[in-house]
């Protein structure tokens, strides 16, 4: 009869064993579903911190290329000023602003003679 006995205990044993598989897959199944969702969240959350930052160095760097946009046009229009222009020409190329002398009168009829032989027949 021991041997029954023990033989039955075993059984016992066993079946408790059996049944006791899932109940432990039903504690560790939710616990590993809940870990991969907080992982992944908490990897969703840095990449929102991450973007945010990244969007706030683009702004600044926005404002930044539009300060020197607008600091070249100012210089653009500067340079383009006649009288700046002029200036220039005067002191640093030495040039003068003509006199009537140097103006030379060229009659229309002769230019059009000349340029009338040159272009054939």
């Amino acid at each position: 009869m021991t041997s029954v006995s023990i033989s039955a205990s075993r059984s016992v044993q066993l079946q408790r064993r059996a049944h006791d598989g899932p109940g432990l897959l039903l504690i560790i199944g939710p616990c590993l579903l809940t870990l991969v969702l907080g992982v992944g969240y908490a990897w969703a959350r840095t990449e929102l911190v991450h973007t945010a930052m990244e969007t706030g160095e683009l702004r600044r760097l926005e404002r930044e290329l539009e300060m020197r946009e607008r600091e070249l046009l100012t210089e653009v229009s500067a340079l383009k000023n006649p009288a700046r222009i002029e200036k220039f020409a005067r002191t640093q190329l030495g040039l003068v602003t003509r006199s009537p002398s140097q103006l030379l009168q060229v009659n229309p009829e002769i230019m059009r003679k000349v340029f009338a032989g040159r272009n054939g027949p």
